[in-house]
């Protein structure tokens, strides 16, 4: 792990203070034609004060960790007081997450899933409780996502809701992240549920009923904000709090477990962490109305 802390600014504590989290995958993490540099950017842009931000990456490539850590050298080299971004800059490598990681076109096979989101679970847990400190809130962000609101840290934090999601889009497609839903989700029947028990190689893949609603379905109403059963971590915004009581991203289905069978069939990842976290009496929200852009 490499901490790079500018310690003028850390050994000030103003309160709500943001922790920026993002994992960074060995293939293609940016997008098409994207690199760290167009990512450093697009953070730096983020409106906030700069004495309340931190940021933790997670690299599970050696050459892209090393290109980073170099990068960021020269970022606080270069960089006065007035013009850095981040009071703390964490990189944490984990090689031992790079050969579970998918490629980029693989990420959306049905069949991929459950490796891909345990993957993604274990990346963000280790980064978490590596990374967050004295932080009010946590931002969970992806790689790729290339535009946010004005204003979008302020409209989280001054909104006092304990979980949030905004909606993204990618291109013409008005909902890209689909694991922000509210509402019953299909069930297996007992036949797939004996599979699932008794055949090891058996996949089930979770999937919506007719009863699952996602963001988009509120995209023209007036709600600023709906009550979430589960929330998507393209964009995620957490209260500090609800993950020092131990509420992370599941790395492995949560929903359907039991002694006999020691993995369930839904509530991986993030609809995980939504589960444990409305267990704790907490709630999970969605913006509909806000979006976020997915690069293509």
């Amino acid at each position: 792990m490499v901490n790079y802390t500018h310690r003028s600014l850390a050994e000030v504590d103003t309160g709500k203070n943001i922790l920026f989290l993002l994992s960074i995958g060995p293939s293609n993490a940016y997008g098409e034609g994207r690199t760290f540099e167009d990512l450093l950017n697009f953070l730096h842009a983020t409106e906030y004060p700069t004495e309340k931000l931190s940021l933790g990456l997670l690299i599970v490539n050696k050459e892209e960790f090393e290109a980073i850590d170099k990068r960021i050298t020269q970022y606080y080299e270069e960089a006065t007081p007035s013009t850095k971004k981040f009071q703390s800059i964490k990189l944490l490598y984990a090689p031992f997450l790079e050969s579970s990681t998918l490629d980029r076109e693989e990420r959306h096979h049905n069949d991929k899933q459950k490796e891909r989101r345990r993957t993604l679970a274990r990346a963000r847990n280790y980064l978490l409780y590596n990374t967050m400190d004295h932080q009010d809130y946590v931002l969970w962000i992806d790689a790729d996502i290339i535009s946010l609101p004005d204003r979008i840290l302020t409209t989280f934090v001054e909104s006092d809701r304990d979980i949030i999601t905004i909606r993204i889009t990618q291109g013409n497609q008005n909902d890209y992240d689909r694991n922000a839903w509210v509402g019953a989700r299909a069930k297996p029947s007992s036949e797939q549920l004996a599979q699932m028990k008794n055949d090891p190689k058996y996949v089930y893949v979770p999937h919506n009923s007719g009863d699952t609603k996602n963001l988009a379905v509120f995209a023209n109403g007036k709600e600023e904000f709906v009550e979430l059963d589960s929330v998507g971590g393209t964009v995620l915004f957490v209260k500090a709090e609800i993950h020092k009581q131990g509420v992370s991203h599941t790395p492995y289905y949560a929903i359907g477990t039991d002694f006999g069978i020691k993995e369930g069939y839904d509530g991986i990842e993030t609809e995980g962490l939504c589960y444990v976290a409305q267990a704790l009496g907490y709630k999970c929200w969605g913006m509909p109305l806000v979006t976020g852009e997915h690069v293509l």
